[in-house]
């Protein structure tokens, strides 16, 4: 596989990220945030605590939805994470 023709495949992982990627990141904070889960009222305004957390699992959550099957795809990607 060539790098275009991988960069093409990961745009059709991406699907509805193509038309407002970040909206798909920011529903997903929204809704971490309206969970319950997280007590943002402590924080002081100028805190970036409580949104750095939540941006950082809503990362993993996203990335957990694509996250290989087989024992080797999940070794590449710890080997991946290395570089």
């Amino acid at each position: 596989m060539t790098n275009k023709q991988c960069i093409q495949q990961v745009k059709k992982l991406m699907g509805n990220w193509k038309k407002g990627g970040l909206l798909v990141l920011l529903d997903e904070c929204q809704h971490l945030i309206e969970s319950g889960g997280i007590d943002i009222f402590e924080d002081e305004p100028d805190s970036f605590l409580s949104a750095k957390i939540i941006l950082h699992v809503a990362l993993l959550d996203l990335a957990e939805q694509l996250r290989p099957i087989s024992q080797t795809g999940n070794e590449i990607c710890e080997n991946l994470k290395n570089f």
